[in-house]
């Protein structure tokens, strides 16, 4: 499967996944590619509006083959725009569940949506910090790829990731994944339809957050936002 073709490129859309979902819908090939260098109505995880502003980052969609396990598909993509990256900058972490972090502020995001014709993967890379609290860009970090140099990075890495994830298995993947993780390890609190408090302890086998509440219980965790137990970002 090549990633990225065929390619359609806009200077502004109101969301590359929503047009990606409309092109799969209409019988897209996996590895068509949707890329903007604006969007007017981005979204990211429970619909939060994703800051999309001209040249501030990197805005892609991706078509990928639906997999048997679509819950795996966020953690192989999450690790290989961790891996691309820290081509660029050292330091870049992994926040539960799809979150791209440095210095403590969120560096980028990731949506994976299954939809007729295929898993829509899309992905937001701050090359510019957006004028948010918790956000930061590379440029902050001292590399300042261009978007196509980045691009370039990151679909060879999703390819890579994605080929051994299909060969290998999901182990491997929890593996890395765990090791560039800020979450894990932590005190923390989960912001969703189940409030919890907690140690976060370990990832279940398919990507589940385990949380260890005060009272000694085991909670698996499948989904809702994380911040750390002081409330802040992470």
């Amino acid at each position: 499967m090549l990633l990225g073709s065929p390619r359609h490129h806009f200077a502004s859309l109101d969301s590359t996944s929503l047009l990606l979902k409309r092109l799969a819908a209409d019988g897209a090939a996996p590895g068509t590619l949707v890329t903007a260098d604006a969007q007017t109505a981005g979204y990211g995880q429970r619909g939060r509006q994703w800051a999309s502003a001209p040249g501030d980052g990197l805005y892609l969609s991706v078509l990928l083959p639906t997999p048997a396990m679509p819950t795996q598909l966020p953690f192989v993509v999450g690790l290989a725009c961790q891996e691309a990256l820290e081509s660029y900058v050292s330091g870049v972490g992994l926040k539960w569940v799809n979150d791209l972090v440095a210095d403590g502020r969120k560096l980028g995001g990731i949506l994976v949506e299954v939809s007729r014709g295929g898993a829509i993967v899309g992905i937001g890379l701050n090359l510019r910090t957006p004028p948010l609290d918790e956000a930061i860009g590379l440029e902050a970090l001292g590399a300042t790829p261009s978007s196509e140099a980045l691009l370039e990075t990151l679909l060879a890495h999703l390819s890579d990731r994605h080929a051994r994830w299909s060969q290998e298995g999901f182990a491997p993947v929890l593996e890395a994944w765990g090791r560039a993780s800020v979450t894990l390890g932590r005190a923390i609190q989960v912001i969703g339809d189940a409030p919890l408090a907690g140690h976060a302890e370990a990832l279940g086998p398919q990507g589940e957050l385990l949380v260890r509440s005060p009272d000694g219980v085991l909670h698996t965790v499948i989904s809702g936002s994380v911040r750390a137990a002081t409330g802040a970002y992470c």
